[in-house]
């Protein structure tokens, strides 16, 4: 292990000297004193071109870098406008205003405007561009309401309304509240810029490298090298409309997390943030422990979703089966080392709609065994082989799989891990190409109901369906009411799910990050992790 972290300290420093060298050189070669900072990731980045926006975290953090969101949600859980001067629901109590900042402006100094914001959210539900994870525009009037896409090229839609050159009304087919609309839609809307790109079909949208070297950007820093599956490099955006960025360079290294600690210790890593690296459990005592860098433990709010394909496994009671097999307390308390939860459904203890009288269910070899000889009765085959879909780059699951494959073997279940890069394990999930899938998922405290809708909804991953669930997240997308009537609707919801499990919680970790002591910044946080970017910076220890 020693001598593979000091291989890696090697590689890691040879490239960001590269980088450095590069990018310190100024005309003629002569060298510049620049404020350098470096991002590491264990979860690889699918693309900058925020059109393709999905549902990881990587992606969205690292296309943040570049193109401002309409709003985020900071590390305090508010929702804090980023282009938005506001967002407000209207008197018809459905429709959403959206007041994009006077001073918001490309890094080309044209303004932002509402032109921008209605051509990003046309462009990410067309077939060409075939976003499959920003589905909820079919909430949205115009969009389709079954698939919520709009034709190839389509100019306009009725319900997106230009007010004014910075104003944008979105009329839902019915109401929204407004945190969900917020959460889901604000959170991942990424104007681009309509003067620069409006001649540019979906297709060509859909295939265009502009993205890595774009002409203006409304965020902190510009891409310059990029290399999706290893490094991406940035230069600041001396026109930030916010402020010119104090950091000169900004790079992000794709890595593994076995990578991280010795990055970490030789300073070479400057930022890990919870959602986009994954430490793995025999390193977080170390990293707890560096002189060079803080460690930054996260709220459980990151569960480890593990889908059950209603195609393949259709009985119940095998799946309840599969849930009562597991000691999941002892998976917290032998990879996490006990920095995690254990509970049932979407929600963690940090939701604000937490339904604590919801007991998690405990291991019960006897009663999943006798669920199993039920379901073999009624002829189910526990020998043909499940394959078992996990992120590769989560090697501390890797390592608890075998664990759980065991525990599942005890029933008799014959059940092989496939590791799968976080990219194709999510294109597998949409295209239900799996037996089981296990997955980090992050829901928002405040607003998870659309992401719930999304995970139970048509076309689900686990392809699953139940009128009263439907009925529930109906109900739960346009809840406005007081926190103790959410709970009880949650706490319903989670209750279905716990009986039917098309999916489990297996846990929910209390994820680490790390952040090196050179570095000023806000600590890294699950959310608003990447907030302020232009106010990052380095400590100049050049003359220590």
């Amino acid at each position: 292990m020693k001598s593979h972290k000091r291989r890696f300290t090697s590689i890691l420093a040879a490239f960001f000297a590269l980088v450095f060298l590069l990018a310190a050189c100024g005309p003629g070669g002569q060298k510049q004193n620049l404020k350098i900072a470096n991002i590491a990731m264990t979860d690889p980045i699918s693309s900058l071109n925020p059109v393709f926006m999905d549902a990881s975290e990587a992606m969205k953090y690292a296309v943040g870098i570049s193109w401002d969101p309409i709003v985020e949600l900071n590390e305090k859980l508010e929702f804090e406008g980023v282009l938005a001067e506001s967002v407000t629901l209207q008197e018809d109590g459905k429709t959403f205003r959206v007041k994009i900042k006077d001073d918001a402006k490309w890094s080309d100094g044209e303004p932002i405007r509402s032109d921008d914001l209605i051509f990003y959210t046309i462009q990410i539900r067309t077939p060409s561009v075939g976003n499959i994870s920003m589905a909820a525009y079919y909430l949205i009037e115009g969009f389709d309401p079954e698939t919520g896409q709009v034709p190839d090229d389509t100019k306009e839609v009725s319900g997106l309304v230009r007010v004014d050159d910075k104003t944008v009304d979105f009329v839902p087919r019915e109401p929204i509240s407004l945190e969900n609309f917020l959460n889901n839609y604000m959170r991942y809307s990424y104007p681009i810029p309509f003067h620069l790109l409006k001649d540019m079909t979906s297709a060509e949208l859909a295939k265009t490298d502009w993205f890595t070297q774009p002409e203006a950007v409304s965020g902190a820093f510009i891409p310059t090298q990029v290399d999706l599956a290893n490094a991406i490099s940035f230069k600041k955006n001396e026109a930030y409309w916010q402020g010119e960025p104090k950091l000169d360079r900004l790079n992000i290294k794709i890595t593994d997390g076995a990578q991280l600690l010795a990055g970490l210790e030789s300073g070479e890593i400057d930022y890990v943030q919870q959602t986009t690296a994954v430490f793995p459990q025999e390193d977080q005592a170390a990293v707890e422990k560096l002189d060079k860098a803080k460690a930054i433990y996260a709220e459980p709010v990151t569960s480890q979703f593990t889908f059950i394909n209603q195609e393949s496994i259709p009985d119940k009671r095998v799946r309840q089966a599969m849930l009562l097999a597991l000691d999941r307390q002892g998976l917290v308390n032998s990879f996490l080392d006990g920095h995690g939860e254990v509970v049932d459904g979407f929600l963690t203890s940090t939701s604000t709609y937490f339904d604590s009288s919801l007991e998690a269910v405990k291991q019960d070899l006897d009663k999943a065994k006798a669920l199993m000889d039920e379901a073999k009765k009624d002829g189910f085959d526990p020998n043909r082989e499940f394959v078992f879909k996990i992120n590769s780059g989560d090697q501390t699951f890797v390592q608890m799989s075998t664990i759980v494959i065991e525990q599942w073997k005890q029933l008799g279940l014959n059940v092989k891990v496939q590791t799968v890069p976080l990219n194709n394990l999510l294109a597998d999930a949409a295209s239900h190409s799996f037996d089981i899938l296990a997955v980090q998922y992050t829901l928002p405290a405040a607003a998870p109901a659309l992401d719930i809708a999304w995970l139970t909804g048509p076309d689900n991953w686990a392809n699953f369906h139940n009128d009263r669930v439907d009925a529930l997240v109906a109900e739960a997308s346009g809840f406005s009411g007081e926190a103790a009537d959410g709970v009880k609707l949650y706490g319903e919801l989670n209750r279905i799910i716990q009986d039917e499990v098309p999916m489990m919680n297996l846990y929910v970790i209390e994820p680490l990050g790390a952040k090196s002591e050179r570095f000023q910044a806000q600590d890294p946080s699950v959310f608003g992790g990447f907030m302020n970017l232009h106010e990052w910076d380095i400590i100049d220890r050049s003359n220590e």
